[in-house]
């Protein structure tokens, strides 16, 4: 089940957008779970953790969609944000916060289509394709999407570090996850490290990769020519 957030001060407009995405997900055979907010300040209040897609209005009052991104990026990296706006003036200001589409109001059915359904797809995918992990502490269900980047740590231990803060501990070998996660956007740039290029913010002229949230990666030399390959693939394969 995905799980959907709509913020906007026009409940006409909420309505509008979540139709268009009942369509979508209905005609995906997946479905979805929607949280509705009428501004900024309740959507940081009552935002469910790690939503999958949060559709922002930029002006709603005291508080932007815009100021309301900047702190949801505090603490997740990896949720979608799509701006909608009666303004084109702030799209820049909007992509500053990583979102993934910035459209104009009215939102019309085929632009909408044209440029969410994709989204849709990836995201169900990963929904679908959810890996259940277990050590000391319990069972744990992960999604690819989430996971940032996978380490070894010691002798037959991997810990998978995920964009909500979760370090978990598992026993197995970095080879398993390198194959069972090379579908899902992930690269070897180093023996003991599998990188989720989503969360890539900048390959460094030093042997090392930045993430969305600070994190240092170190980058084999002898990798650094494939990374930069695959993350200029996966970036095109978004646009």
């Amino acid at each position: 089940m995905l799980s959907i957030c709509l913020c906007d001060d026009d409940a006409a407009s909420r309505k509008d957008v979540r139709e268009l995405c009942e369509k979508i997900t209905n005609e995906l055979h997946v479905e979805g779970k929607y949280y509705e907010f009428s501004n900024a300040e309740a959507l940081l209040v009552g935002c469910p953790p790690s939503p999958d897609i949060i559709f922002l209005d930029v002006i709603m009052g005291q508080l932007t969609g815009i100021d309301a991104a900047r702190e949801i990026r505090k603490e997740d990296t990896s949720v979608t944000i799509v701006f909608m706006s009666n303004y084109a003036t702030y799209a820049v200001e909007g992509y500053s916060v990583q979102a993934y589409r910035y459209l104009l109001k009215p939102v019309v059915e085929q632009r909408f289509r044209n440029e969410l359904t994709d989204v849709f797809k990836d995201l169900s995918m990963r929904q679908r394709n959810t890996f259940t992990i277990r050590n000391e502490e319990g069972v744990f269900a992960v999604n690819p999407g989430r996971v940032m980047y996978i380490e070894t740590k010691g002798n037959k231990n991997v810990c998978f570090n995920t964009s909500s803060g979760q370090h978990i501990l598992c026993r197995g070998t970095m080879k398993h996850w390198d194959d069972a996660f090379e579908e899902f956007g992930f690269f070897r740039c180093h023996s003991a490290y599998l990188v989720n290029l989503a969360y890539v913010d900048e390959i460094c002229s030093s042997d090392y990769l930045l993430l969305r949230d600070g994190s240092q990666i170190a980058v084999s030399r002898r990798r650094k020519t494939k990374l930069v390959k695959a993350l200029t693939d996966y970036v095109s394969r978004r646009l």
